[in-house]
């Protein structure tokens, strides 16, 4: 009787560490994929800040050119 309720109480710990390891795998994935997104945002952010830089930089050269052409 001892050895299965031993038997028994293995195999509930198999279970658990079972449903930690799947758990652990899947807060594993979802860590992963908002990594990917953060990157790409950032990314998304680096592309649209070197364009507003460039657009300023087009705009303050359009502004300079006038600015001449007015004198």
């Amino acid at each position: 009787r001892q050895l299965e309720e031993l038997h028994d109480e293995i195999n509930n710990k198999d279970v658990e560490m079972k449903n930690y390891h799947r758990k652990t795998t899947e807060l594993e994935e979802q860590l992963k994929d908002a990594q990917n997104i953060k990157e790409r945002r950032d990314e998304n952010r680096h592309h649209i800040d070197r364009q507003a830089s460039f657009y300023r930089e087009e705009n303050e050269n359009t502004l300079r050119d006038l600015n001449l052409t007015r004198v």
